[in-house]
């Protein structure tokens, strides 16, 4: 209640949802019946609509007391927000152990003053070109990691992509294997079987590599995946037996390659970002207030120059005279 109270709500608006919180009991219920009557002392209800919001109340007052808690160092300009937060997964990012370590110390300290602690079993540090670590309360080194999955993507110290890729790739496979019966079904027409496999195999092949920036093998093995998944749909014997290739396939299925539709997403997310306003954090990381990509004056490593993905998209819309790449500058109110 105290953070509803900061934020200013009416006092007979915290004590209905006091009273809504106030003595609640809870049971097991399994096929062997009913447990015994419980009292709740911490949580919110799971499934109530007011629950997500009172969440989000509550972890905006514990972070706002944790940065004007800390002193922290200067970053440099790609770290533009120091942490990170959706529901109740936390990112804290900075170029500092010391920062780094501030800022956990204090999330524990103001989250026990709200009944939140953190699952240390959970908690993860990825050490990117440093040895340096970060200690839990008790003095023991948080687990390190060189990758580890954050918000359904996978997070990778040097940067690549094919683990990710491999990842994905994987998952539409066992999605399409787990509907095989569907493929062979002749009562279901062939217009609705591309329509599940599009609904179902693509959209988690898909899901946000428009913010990866794939090299060209990369994009070669997304395509085969694409086409012999459309041959195992449509059931097309191989190219070797059935003579038909793969652009005929796609072409009777109504489809484009997933490398084109990777770059039609592509383009569209880098305009959304150029349209955002100056102040968004994504729009600070990726381009300037006019659309154009930052470049980041950083030390470089040995190989090949890394391809940066604004840098890539936007050489992508300078050379199709058929886009258009602008920034909106939203007015006053929006």
């Amino acid at each position: 209640m105290t953070a509803l109270r900061r934020f200013g709500l009416p006092s007979a608006f915290v004590q209905m949802i006091q009273s809504i919180y106030t003595c609640r009991n809870f049971f097991i219920q399994d096929h062997a019946g009913n447990s015994q009557v419980l009292p709740q002392s911490a949580g919110i209800a799971q499934g109530c609509p007011l629950s997500p919001y009172l969440f989000i109340i509550v972890q905006t007052v514990l972070m706002h007391d944790v940065h004007s808690k800390v002193q922290l160092a200067a970053e440099p300009p790609y770290i533009v927000t120091p942490a990170v937060l959706y529901a109740d997964d936390t990112l804290l990012a900075s170029s500092s152990a010391a920062n780094l370590q501030q800022l956990l110390e204090a999330i524990v300290e103001e989250g026990l003053k709200y009944g939140l602690e953190l699952n240390w079993e959970k908690t993860l540090q990825m050490q990117i070109s440093t040895a340096s670590f970060v200690l839990r309360p008790e003095g023991q080194p948080i687990k390190s990691v060189r990758e580890a999955i954050y918000l359904g993507g996978v997070l990778a110290c040097d940067g690549r992509t094919n683990r990710e890729l491999c990842r994905r790739l994987g998952e539409g496979t066992r999605s399409l294997e787990a509907l095989a019966q569907v493929w062979s079904h002749s009562g279901i027409s062939r217009r609705r079987k591309i329509r599940i496999y599009m609904a179902i195999v693509v959209s988690k092949v898909v899901y946000s590599l428009d913010s990866l920036w794939l090299l060209q093998s990369d994009l070669r093995r997304l395509d085969a995946f694409h086409c012999r998944n459309m041959r195992k749909v449509l059931r097309i014997p191989c190219s070797y037996v059935s003579r038909i290739s793969n652009e005929i396939v796609l072409e009777n299925a109504g489809l484009t390659p997933l490398s084109k539709m990777l770059t039609d997403r592509q383009i569209s997310l880098c305009k959304r970002i150029a349209q955002k306003p100056d102040d968004s954090f994504v729009k600070q990381l990726v381009c300037t207030s006019s659309g154009e990509p930052i470049r980041w004056q950083m030390k470089r490593g040995r190989g090949r120059p890394r391809q940066q993905w604004c840098q890539s998209v936007f050489n992508l819309l300078t050379q199709a005279p058929v886009h258009s790449f602008s920034a909106r500058v939203p007015s006053p109110g929006i």
